[in-house]
């Protein structure tokens, strides 16, 4: 009874009980359902990979730049999705992107009382519709969720291994190219009493793994699966495919919750598109300067926090991307165990309440019921006027506010 008890007073069991539930639950809704007779398979999204699979089996390059989505990652992700088979490819995809969000969640947080296991749960409610969404349509974001979490708890005990997995994120996103200066610049500082001399060499063995991961996923991994000459190709139209761009109607969307789109849309499109993605680009840059500037007030150690010292950056990148869909919302569920580093301060949410109750207000809109009753046919219809992308303003401001 006493060992029970002792089990029982222990936070990070019952955070460890809510990532389990969690994961079931979606586990029955994703994975299972795959094996359902009324499936309809995999996602509209996911297929892109396996349109590529049967592309490069044909002999025939999967970069196609008229495709309605088209197939935009590099052709070492490319052999890695063809070793797959296409009858199992959504099961094992989604049944690993569960169990590594999960695992991301609970190795990444520090569960010292039982309102930090609250707050776990706060960051799944935030996160929720994201999840669903990154799921419903076959989205790689969980991946890139993982890989930055355990990046980020490995940066001051291990910076090559570290700067390998930052280098692995912009072969699977370009944009992602963009994690390593918050690596380099704020998490890279945290040496406690070690000389300069030792920081200066921490950062050159952190980008000697960057370089590695960039060289294994542009060199190694596609010679590895085409060739030469195959790699050569394929390589060559990848990069054309990313020049050319996607069709302007796809970036215009409003679906698309950039915040340089946020800005062309305020001005009522009088400004350039390319004016209106500098001015969004200069208020992401303000937001960046932001969180430095906070967390020299409140330092955060990635190794003991990586969740709370991820947070703020996983919402970034998504604003200054030139394409952001809204299922990126599932990075909100690092933010709770962000503001409060395991250690809830009731006086902090006192003299924050007004920004926690414009991030409810933000998450209430989202919801269709109430979208219905405001009038409107879906709570999508806020997409033009940039909710979500406020939402993530809003989720960023408050996870560095101390």
């Amino acid at each position: 009874m006493a060992k029970v008890a002792e089990i029982l007073k222990n936070p990070r069991i019952f955070a460890g009980l809510l990532v389990l539930i969690v994961c079931g639950l979606l586990f029955v809704r994703y994975p299972l359902k795959a094996f359902s007779p009324q499936s309809a398979g995999a996602p509209g999204d996911f297929t892109v990979y396996l349109r590529a699979s049967d592309r490069l089996a044909q002999g025939v390059s999967p970069y196609v730049s008229s495709d309605s989505s088209p197939y935009k990652y590099s052709p070492a992700l490319a052999g890695m999705t063809s070793c797959i088979p296409h009858e199992q490819a959504w099961f094992l995809f989604s049944a690993l992107s569960i169990l590594g969000f999960g695992a991301a969640l609970f190795f990444g947080g520090a569960y010292r009382s039982f309102k930090s296991v609250a707050l776990l749960a706060v960051g799944y409610s935030l996160a929720w519709k994201g999840v669903l969404e990154t799921l419903d349509y076959g989205q790689i974001d969980f991946v890139l969720f993982i890989l930055g979490v355990f990046a980020a708890r490995w940066v001051i005990e291990k910076p090559f291994w570290a700067g390998f997995v930052v280098g692995c994120l912009p072969a699977i996103k370009l944009p992602w190219l963009l994690m390593i200066a918050p690596f380099q610049v704020e998490s890279l500082t945290d040496a406690g009493e070690n000389p300069k001399r030792v920081l200066l060499k921490r950062r050159r063995i952190f980008l000697s793994g960057v370089a590695l991961a960039l060289l294994t996923w542009l060199v190694v991994l596609p010679l590895l699966f085409w060739g030469p000459m195959r790699a050569w190709d394929l390589t060559y139209d990848w990069i054309l495919l990313l020049a050319k761009g996607q069709p302007s109607s796809l970036f215009l969307s409003d679906i698309n919750q950039s915040i340089g789109l946020l800005v062309w849309r305020l001005t009522g499109h009088e400004l350039s598109v390319s004016l209106s993605a500098v001015m969004g680009g200069g208020v992401a840059l303000f937001l960046g300067f932001w969180i430095l500037h906070m967390r020299k007030l409140n330092p955060v150690s990635p190794r003991k926090f990586p969740l709370a010292w991820l947070a703020p950056w996983l919402l970034l990148i998504q604003l200054v991307s030139p394409l952001s869909w809204r299922w990126a919302s599932l990075f909100a569920a690092a933010i709770p165990l962000a503001i409060v580093r395991g250690e809830p301060k009731t006086e902090w949410f006192k003299r924050w309440a007004a920004l926690w109750v414009s991030v409810l207000i933000l998450w209430i809109l989202q919801l269709n019921p109430v979208a219905r009753a405001l009038g409107f046919e879906a709570w999508t219809d806020f997409h033009g006027w940039g909710l979500i992308t406020v939402y993530w303003i809003a989720l960023v401001l408050i996870s560095v506010s101390e």
